[in-house]
Formats: C-alpha cells, sequence, structure tokens
C-alpha cells in the first residue's frame, strides 16, 4: 500500500482506495447507490454513446439479472429485427455456426451485429440464466443446450459473453469440446484462472483469443510498425488513457452484474483499463510491476476510475488511466523516446522526431467498435490471415497486471 494517506495520483478523501503489491486490499465505502439514468438507457456502439435503444421488449432479452434492469443497443435491436424476419431455413443453412456461452455482456449486441455482417449465427446458446438462454435462442433462432451438449452441437467456434467469475468455466467447456474461443474481457476472473486458460488452449492447439479491439485498428496498427521500426528510439515513457462518462450519463445502465464484485471480479477502473494495459504491452513489450491507485465516486460497490503506474521489461515507465466517471469518452495516448514521440488526441496519431516541427505521421483512428474484437477469431476460424489476434498469453498477462496492483474483488 502506498505509505500514508497521500499518493501521487492525487486521488484523495474517503471515497478512495489504494493497492497496491505491498498490501492488503482496503474495502469501498458502504455508500449509497446514486442512479444517473432516466428511464431505460442502453449502450450500442462505443462510438456513438448517443445512440440509445427504447426497445424495452427486446432489451429485456439481454438482463443482467432476474431483477437487474435491461442493457442492449440499437446496433443489437436492428439486428433482431433482421434475425426475427429473416426466413429461418436461410439462417439455418449456413455452414458458420457458433454457439453463445453466456449472453450477460454489454457488447454482445455488437458482436452479433458482427458475427451476423460476416455471414456467421449463433447456432445454440448455454447461460446459466435459464429465462435469458430461452430469450436469446427464441430471438436467435438457435437451440438453447448446456456445456455437455458443446461437443456435439457441430458449431465451429464458442462465442463467451458470460459474466466474467464464469469465463474460465465457460472457455474450459468449450475447449474440451474442441472449440476455438472468442471471450470478452477480461480473459478471466483472475490471474491463475487467466493463466490456466492460456496454458490449456496451448496444449489443445486452438485458438483462444480475447476482444481487446484496439489491436484492429488501422491507425494503431501503423504505430505499432513504427515502434518495431524503432522510428522513435529507446522508449522512456508512455501514457494511455481509455475512460468514458457512462457513469454520468444515462447511455449506460450499471444497475447489473458489472458491479457486483462476485460475477465482474473487477471494478470499473479495470474494465476500461485493460484495454489501455494491453495496448502497452502490445506496442512497448511486457510490463512487469505495476500498482494502481483506484476510487469510488458513484457509490457502487466497486470502483469506477482510478489510474496505474506500469515498469515495462525494456525499462520504460508507463500511465494508464481509466474508469466510467469521465466527461466524454476518451481515448489518449503519449509514446516518447529519444528519437521522437507519438501522441493520439482527437481521434488522430500523430508521430514526430526530435528537432521536427511538424508530424511525419497523421492517421485518423477508425471509429472505436467493440465488436471489431471479434473480427480476427472470426477470420481466423474461417481460414484466413487474420490482423489484431490477441495470443492468449497476453491477455494472461494483463490479468497478472491486475492482481498485482490488488484489482481483484473477490
Amino acid at each position: 500500500m502506498f505509505p500514508g494517506t497521500a499518493n501521487p495520483f492525487g486521488l484523495m478523501g474517503p471515497m478512495t482506495v489504494l493497492r497496491d503489491a505491498d498490501g492488503p486490499r482496503r474495502n469501498l465505502p458502504d455508500t449509497d447507490k446514486r442512479s444517473f439514468r432516466s428511464g431505460s438507457r442502453c449502450v450500442g456502439n462505443i462510438s456513438r454513446p448517443q445512440h440509445f435503444c427504447r426497445n424495452q421488449t427486446f432489451a429485456n432479452s439481454y438482463r443482467c439479472g432476474a431483477s437487474r434492469k435491461a442493457t442492449c443497443s440499437a446496433a443489437h435491436s436492428a439486428l433482431h429485427r433482421a434475425v426475427r424476419n429473416a426466413p429461418r431455413k436461410d439462417r439455418s443453412m449456413t455452414d458458420r455456426p457458433l454457439a453463445l456461452i453466456g449472453g450477460a455482456h454489454v457488447h454482445l449486441p455488437d458482436h452479433l451485429e458482427h458475427i451476423d455482417r460476416k455471414g456467421w449465427r449463433i447456432s445454440h446458446v448455454i447461460d446459466r440464466d435459464t429465462a435469458r438462454r430461452k430469450r436469446l435462442a427464441d430471438a436467435l433462432g438457435a437451440t438453447a443446450i448446456s456445456h455437455d451438449d458443446l461437443a456435439q452441437s457441430g458449431c465451429r467456434g464458442a462465442v463467451v459473453c458470460s459474466e466474467t467469475i464464469h469465463h474460465e468455466d465457460d472457455i474450459r467447456a468449450a475447449l474440451e469440446a474442441d472449440l476455438p474461443v472468442f471471450t470478452e474481457k477480461p480473459l478471466a476472473g483472475s490471474a491463475e484462472a487467466a493463466t490456466r486458460c492460456a496454458e490449456f488452449s496451448q496444449r489443445k492447439g486452438l485458438l483462444l483469443h480475447t476482444g481487446y479491439f484496439f489491436r484492429t485498428n488501422p491507425a494503431l496498427q501503423r504505430l505499432h510498425g513504427l515502434l518495431r521500426a524503432d522510428a522513435f528510439g529507446r522508449i522512456a515513457e508512455a501514457r494511455m488513457r481509455f475512460s468514458h462518462d457512462g457513469g454520468f450519463a444515462d447511455w449506460l445502465d450499471l444497475d447489473c452484474w458489472m458491479t457486483e464484485p462476485e460475477l465482474a471480479c473487477y471494478g470499473g477502473f479495470a474494465d476500461e483499463a485493460v484495454h489501455a494495459i494491453d495496448a502497452l504491452q502490445w506496442l512497448l513489450g511486457p510490463a512487469s510491476s505495476s500498482r494502481a491507485a483506484t476510487g469510488n465516486h458513484l457509490g457502487w460497490p466497486v470502483d469506477d476510475h482510478g489510474a496505474a503506474l506500469l515498469h515495462f521489461d525494456t525499462g520504460a515507465t508507463g500511465v494508464v488511466e481509466g474508469g466510467w466517471t469521465d466527461h466524454a469518452m476518451r481515448l489518449e495516448l503519449d509514446v516518447v523516446g529519444d528519437k521522437g514521440w507519438a501522441t493520439v488526441r482527437d481521434e488522430v496519431v500523430r508521430a514526430f522526431k526530435r528537432g521536427a516541427s511538424s508530424a511525419f505521421l497523421e492517421a485518423e483512428l477508425s471509429p472505436l467498435d467493440a465488436g471489431d474484437g471479434i473480427d480476427p477469431f472470426l477470420e481466423a476460424i474461417d481460414g484466413r490471415e487474420a490482423s489484431g489476434l490477441v495470443p492468449a498469453a497476453d491477455a494472461a498477462r494483463v490479468n497478472a497486471l491486475l492482481d498485482q496492483m490488488w484489482l481483484r474483488l473477490v
């Protein structure tokens, strides 16, 4: 734990949680939840948070729990209409069937849209919430099954969108059925569970891909190429922020499993920071040590924002910021080396050489879409070259850093 009450991030007061590898976790305060939503709002494509879904009938198919409010998206409503209106025989004739394991994740609608767009379909649905399983199966024209039925399902892959605590069991069941797996982030609910998943997929010789979608963005891929080509020299430091205003705005309903520690395993800081942690390790190489300071501003029984310090094996230092309490959706990046530097601001990647007055590269980010995270998986299991795959060991390393920061809640 950081010495005394002060900390380098300036996150002070009774709502602050400080964690690192040197001491036990300090419990989050017992405060009343504060709601910042009116009516039913649902999150869609994260690049367009102003798009709401008001289709309550379909929204109820994607409840976080039996007594929880619905979360869905405008994209998913459109997909639902397409599925509902398409002739059943056309959907069942495709030779690209997938099993959906768990329907809890807020980005399931985005993945379903990409699955549909690329000519795949959900043919079988597994969910511990039997009512949700039935609603999903009915909406998608799929068959409701159990884990034990996966091997005989005829599916070509599995899509895991269950609550984080269930990831390990769901991933293992799919791998045991000899199915390649896409899973939402994080890979699992602890470093140990994530490592077991990665090692098991390696022993089985099967793909296990996690939805860290920054790796699919062409502008960031260009930056990755520059770093591999030593365009900036030895990197001294980096900073990355990925955050949004979902805790205050009404486009994200947090009254769900995401704020239940026993299901989510990690809080709001990790929910966004995992993307930055994966991206920085993809860009700069592995980080070997880390510590974090998190805060609880909204009153849920999980943290909702924070910052972390990373130390990379190369000697570079890094700062990661994230959470649900920002003033807007923000993706920012600074990478500084002895020969030059790169930034991401206002959705543009810019690269500079030391001593130069203008950027030698300007590349606009493609719209941030969490559904992009499943595209490399679909391409790979279709036998095509896939850009943006996340090695299972890399995804497990993200979990290792989270646990080293004492961010695991259970």
